[in-house]
């Protein structure tokens, strides 16, 4: 639309960073041989650390990055993701508001993973320092065994137990009715637990 506006000689390239924090650089580097002088990019904290270190002095060099971790602001490095801080006070007045006792946060083990686990923290504290949120972490690494960690975290072989006891006290129970305690013997059937673990969960993905 500006373009539209205000035409202007500008010409887009392209330079793939492949993901990685080498290949950050060594995309801008080629950008920057290239007589380029002004990057939208990259996406990850990593990549844009390895920018900021790499390229330090080049002040004539400016990269609007993606990511949202604002340590990585600098002379030439604008940060133009949504801030995770932000963010996760939001999150934590709603969880205030709608009285959420348990919680679970699902991150990743990298650098934004431990920014929103901290801004968590400190977003609940900052709102109600006397309510206690039960807050449990799932930490997502390589080779990491999900289902039984999601499994363990959510007490699923208790939940399962407990499902077994209940359907086992209503099947004796006499005082129901024998068509409402087929009824609910049927709903009981199709599930593999009972009750939750959790009141709300986050994943910062």
């Amino acid at each position: 639309y500006s373009l539209i506006r205000k035409p202007m000689d500008i010409n887009f390239k392209i330079y793939d960073t492949k993901g990685t924090e080498n290949g950050a650089v060594q995309a801008a580097t080629k950008g920057k041989k290239d007589g380029v002088k002004t990057f939208v990019g990259p996406i990850f904290s990593d990549e844009t650390r390895a920018l900021k270190d790499f390229f330090y002095n080049e002040k004539n060099l400016v990269f609007f990055s993606l990511s949202p971790d604002i340590s990585n602001v600098s002379d030439n490095i604008i940060v133009s993701g949504q801030n995770p801080e932000d963010q996760m006070i939001c999150i934590s007045e709603n969880l205030m508001e709608r009285e959420i006792n348990n919680l679970l946060l699902i991150h990743h083990n990298d650098r934004y993973g431990e920014i929103v686990k901290n801004s968590l923290n400190q977003g609940i504290s900052n709102f109600d320092a006397q309510k206690k949120i039960n807050t449990s972490f799932l930490k997502i690494y390589e080779n990491l065994d999900l289902n039984n960690e999601i499994k363990s975290i959510s007490q699923f072989e208790k939940r399962k137990k407990n499902l077994k006891k209940k359907k086992l006290q209503i099947s004796k129970n006499k005082d129901i009715p024998a068509d409402e305690k087929k009824k609910e013997l049927k709903r009981l059937d199709r599930q593999l637990t009972i009750d939750v673990p959790f009141d709300a969960v986050i994943i910062a993905s």
